[in-house]
């Protein structure tokens, strides 16, 4: 997530991304959950983020990649704080 707000600000002259986080949106589809539609509102240069590994992530020579790999124990940890944080996963953890 950091990644895709750091290029869609490159790719927008500096500005952050909420002035407007319906563009943002638009603009950085999550290919794992918008598919296809997701890409093809795509109405200018933009950044597509999946979790899908390198190697399944069809091939385009005039596209650029970036493959952000993370510390497996430091996913581990955000996700356990991802889910700790959830409402109905915090009704069970404070009983």
């Amino acid at each position: 997530t950091w990644m895709e707000v750091i290029l869609f600000t490159l790719l927008n002259n500096g500005q952050p991304f909420d002035q407007d986080i319906d563009d943002y949106f638009a603009q950085t589809p999550f290919l794992d959950g918008f598919g296809l539609d997701g890409i093809k509102k795509l109405t200018r240069r933009g950044t597509i983020k999946t979790h899908l590994t390198f190697d399944h992530v069809p091939y385009n020579p005039k596209a650029k990649y970036i493959c952000v790999i993370r510390d497996p124990k430091d996913v581990c940890t955000s996700f356990y704080r991802f889910v700790v944080d959830l409402p109905l996963c915090r009704h069970y953890h404070n009983d």
